[in-house]
C-alpha cells in the first residue's frame, strides 16, 4: 500500500509561513517553532520557498486537495447509497410477495432498480461545494479555480445538471420523493457532515463540532454570569439605599426624643443636678453635694434611650450580614487577606472562616489528573502529546535500526558476490579409473558365463 502524502499539513504549513493565516492544526505551530531543523526539513524544506513559489505550490496542494476530498466523499456516499437500495428493494419485494397487485411498490421497486447513482452523488455534491466554496450569487460567476473543472462547469452553467436550479426537472413526484428519502437516513446525514468539514479545511481552519459546542457552553455560561452580577449589583443598590432611608430615619427618631425630652419639666430635678466646669465650686450649694449619688442615676435614667438605639442599630447590622451571606453565599472572600489589629481574634472563631480555610486534602495522583486533562482538552492533552511523541520516536529509531541491519546485509552480499568473481574458477582434475577389485571381476565373468550357457535338459509333455 502507498503511503500518501500529507498535503493539507504542507498546506497549512506553507500559508502560514508566507500568508500570516490561521493554523489548521497544532502541529504546524510546534513544527515551526522546533529546534531540529533536520527534521523540519525532512518534512518540507521551508527553505527552497519564496513568496512567489509558496503561492503557486499552495494552489497546487489546494488543487490535488481538493480532488482527493470529493474522490473520498464520493466512494463513502456510493458505499452508503448501494447499502440502503439494497435494504429498500428487498423491503419491495417482500412486500409484493404478499400483494403482487400493489401498483405503488410496483413503481418504487422499478424507480430502485433505475436510479443512476453517479447522477445523485453528483447533485448532492454540488450543492455542498456552492455553499462551502461560492455561498452567494457573485461568487458562484467566479468560484475558486483550484476546484476541478465539472465542478466550476456545474457551478457556472446554470442549465448543467448537476446545478441545484436544475436538478429535479424532468423527474417524477414519487422519483423526487424516493431519493430525498434516500438521503435522509441518519448514516448518509453525518457522512455529509463530515464531508462539508473536510471540504470547509481545504479553505482554512475548521472548528470541529466539539468546539462549536465547547464555545458555545461557554458563551452560555457567561451570559448567565453576567446576569447574576447585574442582579447582585441591584440588590446591593437596594440594601444601601434601604439603609441610608434607616439612618435618616433614625435621626428624625433622635431629634423626635430629643424634642420629647425638651417638653419634660425638669424644675425637680434641680437639686440632683451637677454643676459644669466653668461654675465656681465655691458657690456649688450644699444640697447639690449631697445629693451626687441621686444624679448618677437619673443622668443614667435620661440616657437610656441613646444606648437604647445604639443596641438597635448593633443588631440590624448583624442581621444584614447574615442576610447577605445567605443571599450571596460568599464564604471564598473570608479567606482573602486579613489586616492585623484587635479584631484578628473574631475572624479566627468565625464559623464561615474556619469553613473556608480547612487544611486541604491530599494532591490528586497522576492518573486522575490525567484523565481529568484528557476530559478538557482531549488529543491536545501534554501527556497525550508527548506519549504521541514518545511512540512516533520509538517508531523512527526501530525503523533506523531495521534499515541499517538491511544496509549491513546488502553490503556483505555485494561484498561476498566481489570476492567470487575475483576468485579464479576452480581446476577439476581428472581421475583416472583404477581396474576393479578380483573378486568383483571373477564375479562378473562367472554371469556372463551363466548367461551364454544352452539348454540341456529333456522336455517332458504330460497327457
Amino acid at each position: 500500500m502507498v503511503k500518501q502524502d500529507n498535503i493539507s499539513w504542507k498546506l497549512d504549513i506553507l500559508e502560514v509561513m508566507f500568508l500570516r493565516t490561521k493554523p489548521r492544526y497544532l502541529k504546524t505551530t510546534l513544527f515551526l517553532n522546533a529546534r531540529n531543523q533536520k527534521k523540519v526539513s525532512s518534512v518540507l524544506d521551508v527553505r527552497k520557498f519564496n513568496k512567489n513559489s509558496a503561492i503557486n505550490q499552495i494552489s497546487k496542494y489546494k488543487s490535488e486537495l481538493s480532488e482527493r476530498k470529493i474522490h473520498s466523499a464520493k466512494v463513502k456516499m456510493q458505499r452508503n447509497l448501494k447499502k440502503v437500495i439494497k435494504s429498500e428493494t428487498s423491503k419491495c419485494q417482500a412486500k409484493l410477495k404478499t400483494s403482487p397487485d400493489d401498483a405503488k411498490q410496483q413503481e418504487r421497486l422499478q424507480i430502485l432498480q433505475d436510479i443512476d447513482l453517479d447522477d445523485i452523488i453528483n447533485r448532492k455534491l454540488i450543492r455542498i461545494l456552492i455553499n462551502v466554496f461560492t455561498p452567494t450569487e457573485e461568487l458562484q460567476e467566479f468560484p475558486p479555480t483550484y476546484l476541478p473543472t465539472w465542478v466550476i462547469d456545474s457551478i457556472k452553467d446554470k442549465n448543467s445538471k448537476y446545478n441545484p436550479n436544475n436538478t429535479t426537472k424532468g423527474d417524477s413526484q414519487a422519483k423526487i420523493n424516493i431519493v430525498s428519502q434516500l438521503m435522509n437516513n441518519k448514516e448518509l446525514r453525518e457522512i455529509l457532515s463530515t464531508i462539508d468539514l473536510t471540504l470547509r479545511l481545504v479553505e482554512g481552519p475548521v472548528e470541529r463540532p466539539d468546539q462549536i459546542k465547547e464555545k458555545r457552553e461557554k458563551r452560555e455560561k457567561k451570559k448567565s454570569d453576567d446576569k447574576d452580577t447585574a442582579t447582585t449589583i441591584k440588590k446591593s443598590e437596594k440594601n444601601s439605599s434601604y439603609s441610608d432611608n434607616e439612618a435618616e430615619d433614625q435621626d428624625q427618631d433622635e431629634d423626635s426624643d430629643h424634642s420629647d425630652l425638651d417638653d419634660i419639666n425638669f424644675s425637680k430635678y434641680d437639686g440632683a443636678l451637677a454643676a459644669s466646669s466653668d461654675e465656681d465650686s465655691d458657690d456649688e450649694p450644699a444640697t447639690q453635694k449631697k445629693d451626687t449619688s441621686r444624679s448618677l442615676v437619673e443622668d443614667d435614667f435620661f440616657d437610656f434611650s441613646v444606648a437604647e438605639l445604639k443596641q438597635r442599630e448593633k443588631a440590624d447590622a448583624k442581621k444584614k450580614e447574615q442576610k447577605l451571606e445567605k443571599e450571596y453565599n460568599l464564604p471564598q472572600l473570608t479567606s482573602g487577606y486579613f489586616s492585623g489589629g484587635e479584631s484578628d481574634g473574631d475572624y479566627d472563631n468565625d464559623k464561615v472562616v474556619q469553613e473556608a480555610t480547612k487544611p486541604r486534602k491530599n494532591r490528586r495522583g497522576q492518573r486522575a489528573r490525567q484523565k481529568i486533562w484528557e476530559a478538557k482538552y482531549g488529543r491536545n492533552a501534554n501527556h497525550v502529546l508527548k506519549e504521541h511523541d514518545r511512540i512516533r520516536s520509538e517508531r523512527e529509531q526501530k525503523q533506523a535500526e531495521y534499515e541499517e541491519r538491511v544496509r549491513k546485509r546488502a553490503a556483505k552480499a555485494a561484498e561476498l558476490r566481489e570476492r567470487q568473481a575475483s576468485m579464479p574458477p576452480p581446476k577439476i582434475q581428472k581421475v583416472a579409473s583404477k581396474g576393479l577389485h578380483p573378486s568383483w571381476e571373477a564375479k562378473k565373468n562367472l554371469e556372463k558365463k551363466q548367461k551364454n550357457i544352452p539348454f540341456q535338459g529333456k522336455k517332458v509333455t504330460f497327457d
